[in-house]
């Protein structure tokens, strides 16, 4: 079974699962989606399915790395029924921080007809370079919204986003012209980024190791690529 992927290279193609060690890019299963029961086939449940392969995640520690197309409330929850810790990019309807337009703009009516009337929701609207902003998620774990070029989204139960996670790292000139000046001629500059950030840049070097992988000896044939989603975890 092949799947149509507009934003790809390649148009069409094969879709696999992994969940894959982020030091070593050690593979601990892989599967096609093809081979998902449609009932189960939800995010979610393609992450539980994932998760219980881990050795021993009763007794020891393991992190879920993954991009939003997997941080769902209910993929957190999974993880964390678990004993799964989690950290990734987000997309909106894990978040509480930007308001959902399109719900907005959907018109609510009671019985009588009358338009129903909702009190605003708060909106953070700061784009300041390397600013990062905490709110905890009723379901326990903790969201971030940091302005890099552009405003990246985070969910993490293991990150606090307090000032002493911060570490130092060299970043290249930004985008955004108030920031550009403390680069002055210089390429890269030591800034110091969340803590979280580091961390799900770094782990998600696994990702990339066993897409690689997978391309070399999985598909051999040029003409069909694998385009992959990937849980990557750290042990």
């Amino acid at each position: 079974m092949t799947y149509e992927m507009k934003h790809k290279p390649i148009k069409e193609g094969f879709k696999f699962f992994a969940l894959n060690d982020a030091m070593t890019g050690y593979c601990f299963v892989v599967f096609p989606a093809g081979k998902l029961d449609k009932k189960k086939g939800q995010t979610w449940d393609i992450v539980e399915k994932l998760i219980k392969h881990l050795p021993g995640r009763r007794d020891r520690k393991y992190v879920a790395c993954m991009d939003n197309w997997f941080t769902w409330p209910k993929t957190i929850m999974a993880c964390t029924n678990h004993n799964v810790a989690t950290v990734g990019t987000a997309r909106n309807p894990a978040l509480p921080f930007e308001i959902n337009e399109a719900a907005e703009k959907k018109k609510e009516k009671d019985k009588d007809g009358k338009q129903i009337v909702r009190p605003p929701r708060s909106k953070v609207t700061d784009k300041r370079y390397n600013t990062l902003h905490v709110m905890d998620h009723k379901l326990g774990y903790r969201c971030f919204r940091w302005v890099d070029n552009s405003v990246v989204k985070f969910v993490s139960n293991l990150h606090y986003g307090t000032g002493n996670e911060a570490v130092l790292r060299p970043r290249k000139k930004p985008r955004l012209k108030e920031a550009r000046d403390l680069w002055e001629k210089n390429v890269t500059l030591d800034v110091e980024i969340p803590q979280m950030v580091n961390d799900y840049n770094f782990w998600m070097k696994g990702k990339f190791l066993v897409e690689f992988v997978l391309k070399c000896r999985v598909m051999q044939n040029s003409n069909i690529v694998s385009s992959s989603n990937y849980a990557v975890i750290l042990d």
